[in-house]
């Protein structure tokens, strides 16, 4: 969540009109990931199985306020 700031984009709250840098950022790693696991469940399995050591994951659920 605090990528955008990063690079500098313009509104770091409007991913869908003001997120170029970070878009662009973010393109060329997609070709060095092969697939995006589809939730929770799958990425704690994919650890437990030893299938990958390590997992891109977003962490909005545990840093926004309840």
């Amino acid at each position: 969540m605090g990528l955008p700031y990063v690079p500098g984009d313009k509104d770091p709250q409007d991913p869908i009109h003001e997120w170029d840098k970070t878009w662009a950022f973010l393109k060329p790693l997609n070709d060095c990931i092969p697939y995006y696991p589809g939730g929770t469940a799958a990425v704690m399995k994919e650890l437990d199985e030893g299938t990958h050591d390590m997992i891109l994951t977003v962490t909005c659920r545990d840093i926004q306020p309840a």
